[in-house]
């Protein structure tokens, strides 16, 4: 599995931390996942990226990105890193630069967390079983304003492949909102990933209770789940 952490020059400080504490989580090397530091178009590559990338090769291979899909603000910028971010990928994934068996790619915005110590494979176990139902996208199905799947997911690189009006986005909107007829046929709603969508102050009981179920959490607007989460690492050692 592919693991994309999109960022931009706001939030790219929030994404290497995130980046430093996956890896730290992990008791050993492992081969199954690249981690995939992804940076907006016109977001340059820092000192601190490259230390943050030779830290995470430790534990996973680590590749530095960079999308070349030049869209910026809100919500346009959002689906530029995304797109470039998946449609790169799925071009080295084809021309054979990354593995063959490296056909899934997870896209994480900095505002996520994982829950669990093992939120990679149950990732990995809940996209199996979305595909086992001949389905190609894991994720969480919003209701608002359409039905729809949230942008951090779980996906197979063919999409971008065979669906090529995902490769263009009306300004100005919402790119998993705008492409809803499209993805959510493909799409197995799951609570493996949670979008909590301008939360604030979460409890560790809260917390643990979503973590029965979910792996990531996304979208909390302060720095409570994160709190938890480090502390519940120190644990998870």
């Amino acid at each position: 599995m592919l693991i994309a952490l999109q960022y931009w020059r706001g939030d790219e400080q929030q994404a290497l931390s995130l980046a430093r504490f996956l890896a730290d989580i992990e008791p050993h090397r492992r081969d199954d996942v690249i981690l995939i530091l992804a940076r907006a178009w016109n977001c340059p590559l820092s000192t601190e990226a490259v230390k943050v990338r030779e830290h995470c090769a430790k534990k996973m291979r680590t590749i530095l990105l960079q999308s070349g899909v030049e869209r910026s603000g809100h919500p346009d910028g959002c689906y530029g890193l995304w797109a470039g971010t998946v449609g790169r990928l799925y071009q080295l994934h084809r021309d054979g630069v990354l593995p063959w068996d490296f056909a899934t790619v997870a896209t994480f915005e900095a505002d996520g967390w994982p829950v669990r110590r093992d939120w990679i494979a149950r990732l990995k176990t809940a996209h199996a079983r979305t595909l086992e139902r001949g389905l190609r996208i894991t994720g969480a199905v919003m209701d608002e304003p359409i039905p729809h799947v949230n942008g951090n997911m779980v996906m197979e690189l063919s999409v971008w492949g065979d669906f090529p009006s995902l490769h263009t986005c009306t300004p100005q909107v919402a790119w998993d909102v705008l492409h809803a007829q499209v993805l959510m046929p493909l799409a197995r709603p799951c609570n493996v990933i949670r979008n909590e969508y301008g939360t604030r102050d979460w409890t560790a009981g809260c917390l643990s209770a979503v973590a029965r179920e979910a792996a990531w959490v996304h979208g909390v607007k302060d720095d409570s789940v994160a709190e938890i989460v480090r502390g519940w690492a120190r644990a998870w050692a």
